[in-house]
């Protein structure tokens, strides 16, 4: 059921009156990145909807099709975004995340960050692994401007513990808690 819906998902996140809002950690690594809050946030879409792993290259093509009959000018920018996150390139490992005194990322924020990284990566065309501590501070000797993106005052208000209020999980309503 789940594989005849997709298509159909994929191409609606795609539209161009579905930008979701970003955040300053998305807008900082767009600026890292050379490129405006909109053109990387499409990038980030296109890798949403478009390359998790383990989706089949006709997925791809038919959701693409599928956004080519609704909006010609959009699918061919999701096909450029697409071409550059194509490129391959080592997975960034999610230990780096937790990198004492180089990147210490939340462990709610994790996801996120490590979507930007492999999205901002492949923007930047760097092709270097970044397995560890020294890839990660290689990496951020090569390109600060990302370093800053991803710093923790992005995330964190001036006490370094507290979480910024754009970044705080949802509250969860008392009729929530009940059930």
């Amino acid at each position: 059921r789940e594989a005849g819906t997709w298509p159909r998902v994929a191409c609606d996140r795609l539209r161009p009156d579905s930008k979701p809002i970003y955040t300053s950690l998305e807008r900082g690594a767009a600026v890292a990145c050379g490129m405006n809050d909109e053109l990387f946030g499409l990038h980030l879409q296109v890798w949403g909807s478009l390359q998790a792993p383990g989706l089949s290259l006709h997925r791809q093509q038919l959701a693409l099709r599928m956004l080519q009959l609704q909006d010609a000018a959009q699918a061919e920018r999701v096909k450029g975004c697409l071409q550059v996150l194509q490129r391959l390139r080592p997975p960034v490992k999610g230990g780096v995340l937790a990198t004492k005194g180089v990147l210490e990322v939340p462990p709610s924020l994790r996801r996120q960050v490590l979507v930007i990284m492999e999205v901002s990566l492949r923007i930047l065309g760097l092709d270097m692994s970044v397995e560890n501590a020294d890839d990660l501070r290689q990496l951020f000797h090569m390109r600060p401007s990302l370093q800053d993106a991803l710093s923790s005052s992005v995330w964190c208000e001036g006490d370094g513990k507290t979480l910024r209020f754009e970044f705080q999980p949802p509250k969860r309503s008392k009729d929530s808690k009940k059930q």
